[in-house]
């Protein structure tokens, strides 16, 4: 019974241009998202989650000042935008989409750090069209540690903590870059508390587990995708264009055909209003993953290295730089009432956020 849930967040814009420009964009993170997914789970014997849609955010920030081979291994495996001012346009356009409030809360926000002074340009950039702030401190002191931490913690309402420790930075850290973001979301049908039983969760056909599991009966969005052999059902959050895609394989051990053919997820399921009778656990997800061995084999490679070409970030042209570092940490919760969702990503040197439960 184990599963993966997807959430997925829709920005509708309003030009010709600007819609192809999202159209293009969603299509390409979905592509990122499957691809990181099935790098990180070659790794992972349990439950994880992981946000592509942040580490695409935090490395853009260092992409819009690469150049050379550098930027094309970031732009090609990010599936970003090559063209620098394709790349603004297009992350303006995401991060203005990334903070709104009501009946839900979305939230997304990026930070860079640095040791040196930033190209004029760059750091204009970064405030034009990343919403970013840029702040000077010194990586060998202790407080920067608590700074940094003190604002990851703020921008996620208080659920990621200790991003980084006091051993993170090596003596040539010259520059952290963050991106957060934050989603709190009810149901639009919601479980009912009373309904929510302990019940048995199956790992294999073997090994089960007793879990708290939600349960209610409604009209939802319900699919069988036949290659995946699997069934998928997509539940709303209220007053929004988000929801949360839910994958269950037909099989106990049949995890591994949908992990496989994740992508296959993302195209246009042949969805029907059916009424449905949903149990589901009740969950708690934290992952504390190291990004770096998983996007040099994804084909980032030079910009860990000492050829890594980012000349667009320093004011001083001689300044070498290169990313030593990403890490992400992720929480998800989900209840009766909805699902808090969280993430954090650092690069030292839809909405959309996919998950394995087990």
């Amino acid at each position: 019974m184990n599963f993966i849930c997807i959430l997925v967040s829709c920005v509708l814009l309003a030009s010709a241009e600007n819609e192809n420009r999202a159209e293009s964009f969603a299509r390409e993170t979905q592509k990122f998202a499957a691809n990181l997914y099935t790098e990180i789970a070659k790794g992972q014997t349990g439950s994880f989650i992981v946000s592509p849609l942040s580490v695409q955010l935090a490395l853009a920030l260092a992409a819009v000042g690469a150049s050379g081979e550098t930027a094309e291994e970031l732009a090609s495996t990010l599936r970003i935008p090559r063209d620098n001012g394709e790349l603004k346009k297009t992350f303006d356009e995401v991060t203005a989409h990334l903070n709104k409030n009501g009946s839900y809360t979305l939230a997304s926000a990026n930070k860079v750090y640095t040791g040196f002074k930033l190209d004029d340009l760059y750091e204009t950039s970064l405030a034009k069209f990343f919403r970013s702030a840029a702040e000077r401190v010194n990586f060998r002191d202790a407080q920067t540690v608590d700074k940094i931490n003190s604002w990851v913690s703020k921008e996620t309402f208080e659920k990621i903590k200790n991003l980084v420790k006091p051993n993170s930075f090596k003596n040539h850290t010259r520059m952290v870059l963050i991106n957060t973001m934050y989603f709190k979301g009810f149901w639009e049908k919601a479980f009912v508390a009373d309904d929510t039983q302990t019940r048995s969760f199956f790992l294999s056909e073997t090994e089960e587990k007793k879990v708290e599991m939600m349960e209610t009966t409604s009209k939802f969005k319900y699919a069988y995708n036949d290659k995946l052999n699997a069934q998928v059902l997509e539940m709303f959050y209220k007053d929004s264009d988000i929801s949360m895609t839910i994958i269950l394989p037909s099989e106990v051990n049949g995890l591994q055909l949908v992990e496989e053919g994740l992508e296959e997820v993302f195209r246009e399921q042949s969805y029907y209003n059916a009424k449905v009778h949903v149990q589901m656990p009740k969950f708690v997800t934290k992952s504390d993953i190291k990004l770096t061995d998983v996007l040099k084999n994804m084909g980032i490679k030079t910009a860990f290295g000492n050829s890594a070409e980012f000349t667009g970030i320093a004011e001083d042209k001689g300044e070498k730089i290169k990313i030593d570092e990403v890490l992400q940490k992720a929480v998800i919760e989900v209840d009766e009432e909805g699902t808090t969702a969280v993430a954090a990503t650092g690069g030292k040197g839809v909405y959309l956020l996919v998950g394995r439960n087990n």
